[in-house]
């Protein structure tokens, strides 16, 4: 899935770092200045929302699952921008990711 969403989001003309686990987000994330982040609740080692409660200051987050969660819920969470179940289709996380672009800048 990480794969297919950093093709999706490179062809679309967007600059993507990927991780293979939370915890290498945790350390990309403090070592790059990233615009938006995308972020799978159900990721290896340390999850999404483990990732997310351990940054100070994110940029917007986009979460991802499979699973479908309560949007009054996620909507507490003040560092989510917006949640979307998979399977994602392409150009709705184009356009989501675009979204957060703008409002990150």
């Amino acid at each position: 899935m990480r794969r297919s969403f950093v093709g999706v989001l490179h062809s679309a003309g967007f600059d993507v770092i990927e991780a293979a686990d939370g915890f290498i987000a945790l350390e990309t994330l403090k070592e790059t200045s990233a615009a938006a982040v995308v972020l799978d609740v159900r990721m290896p080692v340390l999850d999404g929302f483990g990732v997310l409660d351990k940054l100070d200051d994110p940029p917007p987050v986009i979460m991802v699952t499979a699973h479908p969660y309560d949007d009054d819920v996620v909507k507490r969470r003040d560092k989510i921008y917006g949640f979307v179940q998979k399977p994602v289709p392409p150009q709705a996380l184009i356009t989501l990711v675009g979204d957060v672009m703008r409002i990150s800048r």
